[in-house]
């Protein structure tokens, strides 16, 4: 007699948020410098590019 198996619960894989803070970018086509931008890199693809913000601490 073969008894059936509930399949074991599959988890998705945990993707990794990588942030680089305040980097040059350099425009490879035109030559171009874009200094003081974050590049933010989900996974291995490269979700948002953005100017860097100074981040202020809560007062009081």
């Amino acid at each position: 007699m073969v008894r059936a198996q509930s399949p074991e619960r599959q988890t998705a894989p945990q993707v990794e948020e990588i942030l680089f803070r305040d980097v040059t970018l350099i425009d490879v086509v035109g030559g171009s410098a874009r200094k003081g931008m974050d590049v933010l890199v989900h996974g291995e693809r490269i979700e948002r590019i953005f100017r860097t913000q100074r981040l202020t601490a809560a007062c009081c």
